[in-house]
């Protein structure tokens, strides 16, 4: 019997986690239609009521001073809220900081609660001129949004200041920017493919390289910006947790630094170039890799100053999965070769990677 109590309870936790938002707007709206379809019901009791003029202004002055009182505990709340976020996330880099500061939802959300105040206040005016029942139905629709507007931007700034989501803002921003930059580049193919072609029978090397693409990164070298911020974020979050002791939210944060990188490199494609022999290919370099090594170097060497063996092995194991991820760019010629870098001494100690 206990096994199908549990099996319930999964069952309805993992409804709760991928439905709660969907199954709500639906209880919302049913309510709001079961109000329409329930008002003839109400306007004989609400008529009846307020059948005398001392009523209905009773009525209007309930209005007004409820929506006077909703305008100001909006902005009491909008301030505390605001407040709080700000003072937990006044530490983090100043680019994040400024995203997560006017984060569209909280704001829409406490806007949204002002209007509806202020509607709140309106509907007094209204009162003895349309049917007192679309007043109070209304007026209650209204005051039960506000509180549940509340609810939310409540829950929306523990969103933001958790490190936890922050770093899952900060991913999904960088992994949507990659994204549109692959995009772009697979939109201007017809666009460069023409002369490339021009150019030429291609080189045994370039056989199955995407030169389209290549060209477009070539000319939009700014396009790599995102993902080299986001990767500077991440890290910053990965010193500082790790320096405060929360290991938990450091190693989310390297997690991201590879998550950051495998978007790179799927949105690279076959733009990677490897050294033919006896020559160098400056397209060979990637600056976005190095400097993604070299961020790991320096926060292996930030564990080592601080004797901090987790700091360093998490370091250690994100800089693994790296190698395993840069072992799968496409060079897309008979010369290259894939070899994992060895983690030496001598790299951590100050020595640049090359990619």
């Amino acid at each position: 019997m206990w096994n199908y109590v549990y099996r319930v309870q999964y069952i309805i936790g993992q409804f709760r986690v991928r439905y709660r938002g969907i199954a709500f707007s639906v209880i919302l709206l049913l309510l709001v239609s079961a109000s329409f379809y329930l008002s003839p019901s109400f306007h004989a009791a609400v008529e009846s009521h307020y059948s005398t003029e001392e009523a209905v202004q009773g009525l209007q002055h309930l209005l007004l001073n409820t929506g006077t009182a909703l305008v100001g505990a909006a902005a009491i709340v909008t301030s505390l809220v605001l407040f709080a976020m700000q003072v937990n996330i006044e530490r983090m880099p100043h680019g994040l900081f400024r995203r997560l500061s006017a984060d569209r939802r909280l704001l829409g959300a406490f806007a949204v609660a002002f209007l509806l105040a202020i509607a709140v206040a309106t509907l007094s005016t209204f009162a003895g001129r349309i049917a007192l029942v679309y007043v109070v139905i209304s007026a209650v629709r209204s005051v039960v949004l506000i509180l549940l507007l509340f609810l939310y931007a409540y829950r929306r700034a523990l969103v933001l200041i958790n490190p936890m989501q922050q770093l899952e803002i900060l991913l999904q921003d960088t992994r949507n920017d990659l994204e549109l930059w692959e995009r772009r580049a697979r939109r201007a193919l017809p666009l460069l493919e023409p002369d490339q072609t021009e150019r030429g029978d291609p080189s045994p090397s370039d056989l199955t390289h995407d030169l389209a693409r290549t060209a477009y990164f070539q000319i939009n070298n700014h396009w790599t910006v995102g993902a080299a911020r986001g990767v500077r974020h991440a890290m910053s979050f990965a010193r500082r947790y790790a320096e405060q002791g929360d290991y938990e939210v450091s190693a989310k944060a390297l997690t991201a630094v590879v998550v950051i990188n495998g978007a790179y490199i799927k949105a690279k494609g076959k733009t990677f170039y490897a050294n033919p022999p006896l020559m160098e290919d400056p397209r060979s370099r990637d600056a976005f890799v190095t400097e993604t090594l070299e961020y790991m170097r320096q926060n292996v060497q930030r564990g080592i100053s601080r004797r901090d063996e987790q700091q360093i092995e998490q370091t250690l194991q994100a800089l693994a999965s790296l190698v395993r991820l840069y072992q799968g760019f496409d060079y897309s010629s008979p010369y290259a070769t894939k070899k994992a870098m060895p983690i030496l001494p001598r790299d951590i100690s100050g020595t640049p990677y090359k990619p």
